[in-house]
C-alpha cells in the first residue's frame, strides 16, 4: 500500500484497493483559469487569454471585453446542483476601462447574486430572485483586496426548487444596478478576470482544468492505479504509477 500527496489530493493505492480523498474544498467549474475554454460561454465578449499578472504573479489572467452588442456583457458555466445546498462561488477581477461587475448564481429567475466595485474595492448591491424553476437566497457577498488591482469576489447562497443545474456568471457592469445588465458595448472596454471558483465548502480556490469537480483523473485496474493532474498554468500532466 502506498500514499501519494500531489497538490491538493491525497491517493492511496494498492492491489485491489484504491481510492482518492481530497486535502482541500473542491471546485465545481472545469477549466477555472482558460476562459477561453468551450466550457465558459462567452455573452458578448471576447476572450484574451494569459493577457495580465494574475494574483499568483503567474502571467495567465484573460482579458474580457465587450462586444459592440446592446445585451448583457460577460461568462457563464453551468455545474450540477442539488437544490438547497448552499454554494461558494467566487473569482478575481481587476479593473479596466469597466469598473463594475457583478457575481450571479441562476437559473433563469431563480438566483443570488451581489454588485462589486473594483475601484472603491466595496460590495454595492446584493439580492435574490424567485422563478419557475426556484428561489434564491443571498447569505453573503464579500470582497478581499489582493493587491495591484486585484480584488476576489465573493458570493454565498442556495436555490431552492426542482432544478439540478445552477450558473455560475460574471457580468460586466457600467453601473450598479439591475437594470444595468443590459447595455451597449463599445467593443474596446473591459476588465481582467482569474481564478473562478464555486465550491460546497468554503471560499478556498482550487484550481482546476479537466471537465470534472475536482480537476483530477483516476484510472485503476486491479493492478495499476494512475494519478493525473493538469497544470492549469502551463498544460502539463503529472502522472503516478505504482
Amino acid at each position: 500500500m502506498r500514499w501519494y500527496v500531489i497538490g491538493r489530493l491525497l491517493l492511496l493505492t494498492s492491489l485491489g484497493c484504491r481510492r482518492t480523498v481530497p486535502t482541500a474544498a473542491e471546485n465545481l467549474l472545469a477549466y477555472s483559469e482558460q476562459f477561453a475554454n468551450p466550457a465558459w460561454r462567452a455573452g458578448n465578449v471576447t476572450v484574451m487569454e494569459d493577457a495580465a499578472i494574475a494574483p499568483d504573479k503567474s502571467q495567465t489572467a484573460a482579458r474580457l471585453t465587450e462586444t459592440a452588442t446592446y445585451s448583457w456583457h460577460g461568462l457563464n458555466q453551468g455545474f450540477a446542483y442539488i437544490s438547497g445546498t448552499v454554494v461558494y462561488g467566487s473569482v478575481s477581477m481587476k479593473a479596466d476601462q469597466r469598473t463594475k461587475a457583478r457575481l450571479n448564481c441562476a437559473n433563469g429567475n431563480a438566483r443570488f447574486y451581489a454588485d462589486f466595485d473594483l475601484l472603491a474595492g466595496t460590495v454595492i448591491t446584493t439580492g435574490s430572485g424567485s422563478g419557475g424553476a426556484g428561489t434564491g437566497t443571498l447569505l453573503a457577498a464579500r470582497i478581499v483586496n489582493q493587491g495591484n488591482g486585484w480584488y476576489r469576489l465573493q458570493i454565498a447562497g442556495s436555490v431552492s426548487g426542482t432544478l439540478t443545474t445552477l450558473y455560475f456568471d460574471t457580468e460586466l457592469q457600467t453601473m450598479s444596478g439591475q437594470s444595468t445588465n443590459y447595455y451597449q458595448g463599445d467593443r474596446t472596454s473591459g476588465l481582467y478576470i482569474w481564478g473562478a471558483s464555486v465550491s460546497r465548502q468554503s471560499w478556498t480556490y482550487v484550481p482546476t482544468a479537466a471537465p470534472t469537480a475536482s480537476a483530477f483523473g483516476v484510472v485503476t485496474d486491479r493492478r495499476l492505479a494512475v494519478l493525473t493532474r493538469i497544470d492549469p498554468h502551463r498544460g502539463r500532466v503529472a502522472i503516478l504509477e505504482d
